[in-house]
């Protein structure tokens, strides 16, 4: 599910929740998000000076920002800038099949760059590929069998074994192994360093949640510091 789904589900689901300020005192700030009558996704959001935290029917988050930031900073528009606070013990994340699959095509095509004869080499080369095209063209030379610049059926086989991985998968431990076994076939050496990994679609569900909450929060508060009119 993309970013905008799960930002749109998230806000959904809580739609009908209350925001109901607990504590504001001596630099602490704790709101109560619930459904009234509920709690069903029912959350706190606490600010200290220390450190910012979410606990509740959610699950929990702990960013590390304090009082300073203040709940403004959980509306952030940037997914990668809130997520990149939160600490390192909330960071769950799952395997990136789409990434790793992207950084053994690039592999691949520098390998094809530097060691296949220029007559035999594609021309889609300079313009770049796409994966369909970079399989296509491993096939017909290892058929061709007439050019051992590359092991293009092993190339082959290392594309298809990462087809095979699943998107998603918390277990990112066979994967890693896998493409360090294959650096030799790649002609790379930091396969340590390739983004494999992406944050889980209920991490980013909880921060939407806090988000959309963070969202009604500012707007309570505006509300309320406005001069009344008098009639």
């Amino acid at each position: 599910m993309n970013h905008e789904e799960l930002a749109a589900q998230a806000a959904e689901w809580i739609k009908d929740h209350v925001y109901t300020e607990l504590v504001n005192a001596n630099g602490v700030e704790v709101w109560r998000c619930q459904k009234p009558g509920s709690i069903n996704l029912a959350f706190d959001i606490c600010v200290t000076r220390f450190g910012m935290a979410v606990f509740g029917d959610i699950g929990h988050l702990t960013f590390d920002v304090g009082a300073d930031y203040g709940i403004n900073f959980l509306r952030h528009q940037s997914e990668g800038y809130v997520h990149g606070k939160l600490a390192a013990s909330c960071k769950a994340v799952d395997l990136d099949k789409e990434s790793i699959l992207a950084s053994v095509e690039e592999a691949i095509i520098e390998l094809i760059d530097q060691s296949v004869p220029d007559a035999l080499k594609p021309e889609w080369l300079e313009a770049g590929s796409n994966l369909d095209q970079l399989i296509e063209w491993l096939g017909m030379m290892n058929e061709q069998d007439e050019d051992a610049s590359l092991a293009y059926g092993e190339l082959l086989e290392c594309i298809d074994h990462i087809q095979q991985f699943d998107d998603g998968e918390r277990d990112i431990v066979p994967a890693f192994n896998f493409l360090t076994e294959s650096e030799k076939l790649l002609g790379v050496s930091d396969t340590w360093e390739w983004g494999i990994t992406k944050p889980t679609d209920n991490l980013w569900r909880k921060l939407y949640y806090v988000r959309h909450a963070a969202n009604m929060i500012m707007a309570q508060k505006e509300a309320a510091q406005r001069p009344v009119v008098a009639q």
